[in-house]
């Protein structure tokens, strides 16, 4: 069954409005990765990029990415 794509999560919406049907609370997810356009959120994406690429090799594979969001999501 494809996945749909997540909507924009307005910052007004009610917590239950940005759970989607499969029970992801986009907005949570949200919070916590650096989504901004500052200078400082862009470091933290690096910052990121860098964690998720355990054998340093510039790229990051399925199996990092799932493992460093399942950290950053915990």
């Amino acid at each position: 069954m494809p996945h749909k794509p997540a909507k924009a999560i307005d910052k007004d919406e009610s917590e239950s409005e940005s759970v989607d049907e499969d029970g992801i609370d986009w907005s949570e997810i949200a919070s916590v990765l650096p989504l901004g356009k500052s200078e400082e959120q862009a470091k933290a994406r690096r910052q990121l990029w860098s964690a998720f690429d355990v054998n340093g090799n510039g790229y990051v594979s399925l199996g990092e990415t799932n493992m460093g969001l399942r950290k950053v999501l915990r």
